[in-house]
């Protein structure tokens, strides 16, 4: 999601409804994120 200029329920309905596994939704939604940027996973 790009905030401010894209809506979040939009965004969130979109990756909730894309033909996706688990691990692909994790990886799109937070995982590559916290790779890239170092960020300790969430617990």
């Amino acid at each position: 999601m790009d905030y401010p200029y894209e809506d979040s329920y939009v965004a969130a309905e979109f990756l909730a409804g894309a033909d996706l596994d688990d691990a692909q939704r994790a990886l799109i939604s937070h995982r590559n994120a916290e790779r890239l940027f170092r960020v300790p996973p969430a617990v």
